[in-house]
């Protein structure tokens, strides 16, 4: 679900401090001269007359010389925030210095439900290809919100947020925002889909077939450089097969490479599940989250949603069930 992040962040728009170099201090003519006397007194004490007196101004006019490097000055180095620094980069960039290379290798095959006989010992396998808002394909994109439509509309529109597919859409597609996609690179056969039920959400938007994907932005809550999940969603078919574990243990793995302090997120109370799933990942009620507050009338109001956060300094053991499996939820 989205973030209720402040404005400054969900619009992504933070001030970008520049911490400029010290200026260079000019130096003078005695500074000069003490710091060069000493060659040149030997150098003039080679020359024939060594009775000559070595008087300032000669020293001055004739300098040490020093070796010439390049004509070129190097520029001023001007150092960014890490927030800023990370959200500069393209998103090749960003693969290179902040995804571990078995994340990018990553490739999972999950064994196709059995609705028919045909379908029995067949596999799907999957991918992980990470993307931006500006560089996902628009195919992509669409496929995401229709998994998200799916899987999450029903809750929303019980929820005091609202379900809004503009709204939806105008939030996937914030400038900072980044995706690991889970694409469906080969098949042992194509099925399919029976009558009546609706299709997956690469028939619908004519794209690759996106199994799940999860979003996040490299951002600040309350001044702290943080990892923010805002959505992890998976199709039907690939729930409670421990992608969402993965999915999320990606994220922290990306967030300490780039030595963030948390990894956050937003879920609804209602949504039970989730809670305990991600109670299991070590997430717990930030000291930001939204707490009940009591009206003028003596009512107590009640936000419908939590901020939770894990720590990412170190590596935290996650909870498991009795059949040492995850669930999978949104």
């Amino acid at each position: 679900m989205p973030s209720p992040l402040p404005q400054r962040v969900r619009d992504s728009k933070v001030t970008k401090l520049v911490t400029a170099p010290p200026a260079t201090r000019k130096r003078g003519l005695d500074e000069y001269i003490l710091e060069n006397v000493e060659d040149m007194t030997k150098e003039n004490m080679t020359k024939e007359n060594k009775d000559t007196v070595l008087d300032a101004s000669s020293m001055v006019m004739e300098p040490k010389q020093k070796k010439h490097t390049s004509d070129k000055q190097n520029p001023p180095i001007k150092s960014l925030p890490v927030v800023e620094s990370v959200n500069a980069f393209p998103v090749d960039k960003f693969i290179d210095y902040y995804v571990p290379q078995h994340i990018r290798d990553f490739t999972i095959s999950i064994p196709r439900p059995t609705t028919t006989p045909t379908d029995k010992g067949q596999y799907d396998t999957y991918s992980l290809q990470i993307d931006s808002s500006s560089s996902i394909p628009r195919a992509d994109l669409e496929s995401c919100f229709l998994l998200v439509k799916l899987t999450s509309s029903e809750m929303y529109k019980h929820s005091t947020t609202g379900w809004s597919p503009a709204q939806k859409k105008k939030e996937m597609k914030l400038r900072d925002m980044r995706y690991m996609l889970l694409v469906r690179t080969s098949s042992t056969a194509e099925p399919e889909p029976k009558k009546g039920t609706e299709k997956r959400a690469r028939i619908a938007s004519g794209g690759r077939d996106i199994g799940g994907f999860l979003s996040f932005m490299v951002t600040y809550e309350d001044g702290i450089e943080v990892i923010y999940c805002y959505e992890i969603h998976l199709a039907p078919e690939l729930q409670h097969r421990g992608l969402g574990k993965i999915l999320l243990g990606y994220l922290e793995e990306i967030g300490r490479t780039i030595r963030l302090r948390k990894a956050m997120l937003t879920v609804f109370r209602a949504n039970e599940s989730a809670m305990r799933f991600y109670e299991r990942m070590g997430y717990r009620e930030d000291e930001f989250s939204p707490k009940p507050m009591k009206l003028r009338n003596g009512n107590i109001r009640e936000y419908d949603y939590m901020i939770l956060s894990k720590e990412l300094g170190s590596k935290q053991t996650t909870k498991s069930d009795a059949n040492n499996t995850l669930d999978v939820v949104w």
